[in-house]
C-alpha cells in the first residue's frame, strides 16, 4: 500500500496526480490538520510531526510512502529515512522529481515560490544551482494557510501579487510551484501572470514528476481503495476531496 502524507490539503495536489495515472493503486492519506500548516514550523517540529505520520501510517500496512510536503522534503526527509530504515525506493520526496523534471525544460530562469521553511533550506537552490539553472526563491507565507481555510478569490490574488511583481523585476520564465497546497490555485496564478506579465512564464507543478517516479518504484497495482486519515475534521478538507474524488474514498478522523 501506498501512503501519501501532508499538513491538510495540499497533498491533494499530488494525490490527483498519482490517482489519475494509477488508478489501481491502494493509497492511504493522512492530512495533520490539527497542526497544520507545516511552512512555519522549526525542523525540530518537523521531524516530531513527521514520525508521528509515518508511525500511523505504518501501522496501517503501508510500506512505500510519498512525502507530498516541500516543507517536509527540504527539511527532515533524510534523517526520518535513516531513522525507520527505508531502502531507497521506498520513500519519494518532492525537490528531487522537480529539479529533474525542470532540468529539461526550455526553463530560462526559475522562482521557486514556497514556505518558509522550504526557502531557509537552500535544498531547492542548491538542487538547482548544481544543474546550471538559473533561480530564485520566494517564501509566500500566508498562501498554504489560505488555501486550507478556503478563502476567498480575491484574497488569494492579493497573496499572489509578490509573485507576479517578482517574475517582472527578474524576468522570470519559469514558476515552480514549491509547496503542494499552491497547484490548488494555479490557475489564478496563471490568469494574473497573463495579465500582468508582458513575457511567457511557465508554472510547474512537480505533482507529475513525482508521480512519474512513484509508478516507476512502488506497486500500483491493487483495487483501488483511498482512504483518508485526517488528525482533525476540516470541512474545506471534505469539499476538496469530494470535488477531486468524487464518492470513492473513506474518511476517518483519528481520535
Amino acid at each position: 500500500m501506498i501512503g501519501l502524507f501532508d499538513s491538510g490539503v495540499g497533498g491533494l495536489s499530488v494525490l490527483k496526480e498519482l490517482r489519475a495515472k494509477a488508478p489501481n493503486a491502494n493509497i492511504l492519506y493522512f492530512g495533520d490538520l490539527a497542526h497544520a500548516p507545516y511552512g512555519p514550523k522549526t525542523t525540530e517540529e518537523l521531524v516530531v510531526l513527521t514520525i508521528k505520520a509515518m508511525t500511523i501510517l505504518r501501522e496501517r500496512g503501508v510500506s512505500q510512502f510519498v512525502a507530498a510536503c516541500n516543507s517536509v522534503s527540504v527539511s527532515v526527509i533524510q534523517p526520518i529515512v535513516s531513522l525507520f530504515g527505508e531502502a531507497p525506493g521506498h520513500m519519494i520526496e518532492m525537490v528531487g522529481p522537480a529539479g529533474r523534471a525542470v532540468k529539461h525544460m526550455n526553463h530560462g530562469k526559475i522562482l521557486v515560490i514556497a514556505t518558509e521553511a522550504t526557502v531557509r533550506s537552500g535544498l531547492y537552490e542548491r538542487t538547482f544551482e548544481q544543474e546550471g539553472m538559473q533561480v530564485e526563491m520566494l517564501a509566500v507565507p500566508e498562501l498554504a494557510f489560505a488555501i486550507e481555510s478556503g478563502v476567498a478569490k480575491e484574497e488569494i490574488m492579493r497573496i499572489l501579487v509578490p509573485v507576479v511583481t517578482c517574475c517582472l523585476d527578474h524576468k522570470i520564465n519559469t514558476i515552480v510551484l514549491g509547496c503542494t497546497h499552491y497547484p490548488l490555485v494555479k490557475d489564478f496564478l496563471n490568469t494574473m501572470t497573463q495579465k500582468g506579465v508582458s513575457h511567457p512564464v511557465s508554472i510547474v507543478d512537480p505533482a507529475s514528476a513525482v508521480t512519474e517516479e512513484a509508478i516507476q518504484q512502488f506497486d500500483v497495482t491493487g483495487s483501488g481503495t483511498l482512504t483518508f486519515l485526517l488528525s482533525k475534521d476540516s470541512e474545506t478538507f471534505r469539499l476538496y476531496a469530494n470535488k477531486l474524488f468524487g464518492d470513492g474514498h473513506t474518511i476517518e478522523i483519528l481520535s
